[in-house]
């Protein structure tokens, strides 16, 4: 059977217009972008003045263009199915930009990873969400950040903390640290953030004002493949790491996920170990479409335990409370391959929906980052060989 994503489906009337009109908006703007020669400036404004846009908006559109035409495999899919809108062009190239100039080498390596992310698997799957495609994007960038030893030969940078004039009377600070320091520190501000219910900017300034203390221990949840010394890691909340950041995090308690997978609980409340395990496959709530943390979803029993339903990985899914709500109430079911964690949504209306696991967990991200700590590992093996001859 054909692999599709549900805004490509042949047999919809209403997909396959949204999908005409994808492909001739990316048509127009990829015949009317500015050429590399132009004012960019000059090109923005005429073309927003034109076509009803903002000038950002503009500008957006056609550095993503751009973007896409360094990643040939990426831009195959996308004048294939013509499958990403404008919003997704332009999340891949606001996410890529972090790197800087990027070598062509990487770029491919990015490329091939995107594309297979992008490529569907199964028929009436639901396209990847701006919100996992972001999550995506960052990890592949993770592993591309420079080692140590690189960062110690580049030239050295300013101090990476300054404040900056806002309008309305605001201003805004902004300020860089080393990742293992940012993750420590953006989960201490969350925990300050929910207990005291405030914003995180809100409780940033009142913790280093002194308005409030929070006197507890930060615990960090952090997946990583144990095979594999060079491989990056994946930490909740967070997202991906590079392996030089995951290297400097030493756990203090591991729990084998492999060992996870297969426990059985009698209890209907969800045992910690087969938690883990459930949060760390699926990475969000598994309604298509839906990007809530898995951390922050209740663990559905498919079957229901009062009728004989296991408490494992294999019954579970991570549904947010709303979503869990349509389900309870019988809006709609769901059919789970329990080694996969690929999820079937059937609704009412006889329709259904394809849904992959998108945690560090799921087949797709646990064999990448396999395969991408080998890569590492071998591109340490060939740095320290160069350096000993």
């Amino acid at each position: 059977m054909e692999s599709y994503y549900i805004v490509n489906d042949p047999n919809d009337p209403l997909a396959a217009r949204a999908t005409e009109i994808r492909k001739q908006d990316y048509l127009f703007w990829k015949e009317v972008k500015p050429d590399l020669e132009d004012d960019f400036d000059i090109s923005c404004h005429t073309l927003a003045t034109r076509t009803g846009l903002s000038e950002r908006r503009t500008r957006d559109i056609t550095m993503a263009l751009y973007r896409l035409a360094e990643l040939p495999l990426t831009r195959a899919l996308q004048e294939t199915y013509y499958f990403l809108d404008f919003s997704r062009l332009i999340t891949i190239d606001a996410v890529l930009s972090k790197l800087g100039d990027v070598p062509t080498e990487t770029l491919e390596r990015i490329d091939q990873e995107l594309a297979s992310y992008l490529t569907p698997t199964s028929p009436r799957q639901v396209l990847p969400s701006n919100t996992n495609l972001r999550r995506k994007l960052n990890g592949l960038i993770a592993v591309e950040t420079p080692t140590p030893e690189e960062e110690k030969e580049a030239t050295p940078q300013k101090d990476p903390y300054f404040t900056y004039s806002s309008f309305g009377g605001k201003a805004g600070l902004a300020v860089e640290f080393d990742e293992a320091t940012l993750i420590a520190i953006d989960e201490h501000v969350s925990q300050a953030a929910e207990k005291h219910n405030l914003t995180k900017a809100d409780a940033l300034a009142k913790l280093i004002l002194g308005d409030i203390e929070q006197r507890v221990k930060v615990v960090l949840h952090m997946y990583r493949a144990y095979d594999q010394k060079a491989a990056p890691g994946f930490i909740q909340g967070f997202g991906w790491v590079s392996p030089e950041t995951a290297d400097g995090i030493r756990p203090t308690q591991k729990r084998d996920m492999d060992l996870a997978r297969e426990l059985e609980s009698e209890s209907y409340v969800t045992p910690p170990l087969i938690g883990a395990f459930v949060e760390g496959r699926d990475g969000v709530c598994r309604w298509p479409g839906c990007h809530r943390p898995a951390e922050s979803c209740q663990k559905d029993h498919r079957i229901d335990h009062a009728k004989g339903g296991k408490t494992a990985g294999s019954n579970l899914a991570s549904l947010c409370q709303h979503h869990h709500n349509i389900k309870t109430d019988g809006g709609a079911f769901y059919i789970m391959d329990p080694h996969t964690g690929d999820i079937v949504w059937l609704f009412d209306d006889g329709h259904w929906e394809y849904d992959e696991p998108q945690g560090p967990l799921a087949p797709k991200n646990k064999n990448w980052a396999l395969t991408v700590g080998q890569a590492i590992a071998a591109r340490r093996a060939a740095a320290k060989e160069r350096n000993d001859s």
